[in-house]
């Protein structure tokens, strides 16, 4: 029944009843629902529901009208100045139901026996809901259902010495809850999953009880310190919560997969994540300084540190699994066993970060340490680390990193100078900096990784290394030693640097780039870096800022061909440069069934092979490459 602009009684039967009607304070005219209404629902479970509209404040939702014999109460503020409803008008109603209000509304004068429900629908903004009760009432429940998606909740009572809350129909989340009561027990039983940003009761320092039961997770933000004891045993959906700076506070994890956030030194206080897989994240150092803190966190699997935190994993039992969010302050985990080591998740990696293996520095032991970049939300190949992360790894000489999210890590011989092994997978893009190490046999193997990847040695000292790109675009760097890289499937970008490298550039359309000396001896000697897998037409060589082809080709190619068969690297190099009379030209020459390319990088003409020349043998390749199709500059 839908009440009118004027006088309306509404009587109604023995079956279940339903009035509806709309106050405007700021259009009165529009309102339906008035003074000289007279609604009786009479027998059966009747509702009335309300609808506010207008921008002007309603100070009374009843707007005057008589209501009785009516059970519940469904209000939907749609104003903008906010809405009270008090339970003073509203004799017999057991439910008020806050149904899709996007305004604040507050509820006065509620009944003991009077319920508060907050619907949402996964889409509309909830507005804020304080409910207040009477005195006398010692009991507050509060049902939120159907996809509440924000506003904080408050309910209130002097005399409340329990408080129910229920999360029922989809997943809901709100601004905080609280109460300014004394509620000696708080339980919450959540069916769905239910996120608020805190929970707060009534100062009753140390003296209250919280029980989660209900198959929907529950996140509750930071604990209130007034909870003695938090149990959450009979709940199977997991509860996610920073605990309280309580010392002696006693909390029982769930069935469920939990995570709790360390925010005190425990004394006598205690943390039993029990059954699941549950994660505790340790957010001070202090925290976890002894094995005495340790024992009292008992049944986690996998341990987080903080930005800034740095944990002994002696400290603790039962961890199989380490997560680290270092935000810009230098972390770390020590003492890791070989399968702690083996279940490294990088969640955040902008700063020095530490990882140390238990025994790594023994003589005789290979230590492997496997790091998953991921920050764990559905957002893939996002950067993860603000700037690169620099991996302490005293010992180890093996690291595998896989990328949900994108890597970025830079390495020298001072914080890593033990690795000899480093292998990328995943989808994320890596970028990985060998630094200044010094290591003999040292591989950089993308391999396993799709990823747009950039891989660098430039800086690496002493020996040559062996880089493998992945199946993606990647960017590959040598070292000043003699290299051996394989660029994979992707369309690579390949830079040898100095030393004679041999270079594959897989399938893909590569560039090779070189610059003045990137395989110089002293004058007069060469030795040509090699391109196994050239394809003329696809792949390209980059000679900087070279773009003049020489103009003795012919002459060029005369003078090796008049060579010798066994002719070295350096014979063939100087027949190029005696022949060629092109300042800074590049010449091409097919000899033994590979070409040889040579650049000139100085301003001089030249009678002898320079240090700082440019020589490059393709292997395989009998037709001279086209300097206007593959050579860029």
């Amino acid at each position: 029944m839908s009440l009118t602009a004027g006088l309306d009684t509404i009587v109604g039967g023995a079956g279940d009843d339903t009035v509806s009607g709309l106050v405007d304070a700021q259009t009165p005219a529009s309102s339906t629902l008035n003074a000289a209404d007279n609604i009786n629902g009479a027998a059966g479970s009747d509702t009335l529901k309300i609808t506010t509209q207008g921008t002007t404040a309603i100070t009374d939702a009843t707007n005057g009208a008589a209501i009785t014999n009516v059970e519940t109460v469904e209000i939907r503020a749609v104003s903008t100045a906010g809405v009270t409803l008090s339970g003073a008008n509203l004799p017999g109603v057991t439910l008020i139901n806050n149904n899709l209000s996007t305004d604040a509304l507050t509820l006065t004068n509620l009944a003991d026996t009077t319920a508060i429900q907050v619907t949402g629908n996964g889409v509309a903004t909830n507005g804020a809901t304080t409910a207040t009760y009477v005195a006398a009432a010692t009991s507050g429940e509060l049902t939120i259902t159907g996809g509440v998606t924000a506003g904080a909740i408050a309910v209130d009572g002097t005399g409340l010495t329990s408080l129910s809350i229920t999360s029922s129909g989809a997943a809901n989340t709100t601004g905080a809850i609280s109460t300014t009561g004394t509620p000696t027990a708080v339980t919450i039983n959540a069916s769905t999953a239910l996120t608020t940003t805190g929970l707060t009761v009534g100062a009753n320092a140390a003296a209250q009880t919280l029980t989660i039961t209900g198959a929907g997770t529950v996140t509750l933000g930071t604990l209130d310190a007034d909870f003695a004891t938090v149990t959450a045993s009979a709940n199977t959906g997991g509860v996610v919560a920073t605990l309280s700076t309580l010392v002696t506070g006693a909390t029982t994890g769930s069935a469920g997969n939990d995570t709790f956030t360390t925010a005190a030194v425990l004394t006598t206080g205690s943390v039993n994540a029990g059954a699941g897989t549950d994660t505790l994240v340790v957010a001070a150092s202090a925290q976890l300084a002894s094995a005495t803190l340790g024992a009292k966190y008992t049944n986690f699997e996998t341990l987080n540190v903080a930005d800034g935190v740095s944990v002994d994993l002696d400290n603790i039992a039962g961890i199989t699994a380490v997560g680290i969010t270092a935000g810009g302050a230098a972390t770390g985990v020590t003492d890791l066993t070989a399968t702690q080591a083996a279940a490294v998740t990088m969640i955040a990696g902008n700063a020095t970060t530490t990882i140390g293996v238990k025994g790594a520095t023994t003589v005789g032991q290979i230590d492997t340490v496997k790091i998953t970049y991921s920050d764990g939300d559905s957002t893939l190949n996002e950067d993860i680390n603000g700037a690169a992360s620099n991996l302490t790894l005293a010992g180890v000489e093996n690291l595998e990193v896989t990328s949900v999210d994108a890597a970025e890590i830079v390495q020298s011989a001072a914080t890593s100078g033990s690795l000899t092994s480093v292998k990328l997978f995943g989808a994320g893009n890596h970028s990985f900096t060998t630094g200044n190490m010094a290591t003999s046999n040292f591989t950089l193997d993308a391999s396993g990784s799709t990823g747009t990847n950039t891989l660098s040695a430039a800086t690496f000292a002493t020996n040559g290394v062996a880089i493998t790109g992945g199946s993606g675009a990647d960017t590959i760097t040598g070292s000043g030693q003699a290299d051996v890289i394989i660029g994979g499937a992707g369309n690579d970008t390949i830079t040898g640097g100095d030393g004679t490298d041999t270079v594959t550039g897989g399938a893909g359309a590569d560039t090779f780039a070189f610059a003045a000396g990137d395989n110089a001896g002293a004058d007069g000697a060469a030795v040509a870096d090699i391109i196994t897998d050239f394809v003329a037409g696809t792949d390209k060589l980059q000679f900087g800022n070279t773009d003049i082809v020489s103009a003795q080709q012919s002459a060029v190619q005369a003078a090796v061909t008049a060579l010798a068969a066994g002719s070295t690297d350096a014979q063939i190099a100087t027949a190029m440069v005696a022949a060629n009379t092109t300042v800074e030209g590049v010449s091409f020459a097919v000899f033994n069934g590979n070409t040889y390319v040579y650049v000139e990088t100085t301003a001089d003409a030249l009678t002898h092979v320079e240090a700082n020349g440019i020589f490059i043998q393709l292997t395989g390749v009998t037709t001279l490459p086209l300097f206007a199709t593959d050579v860029i500059a």
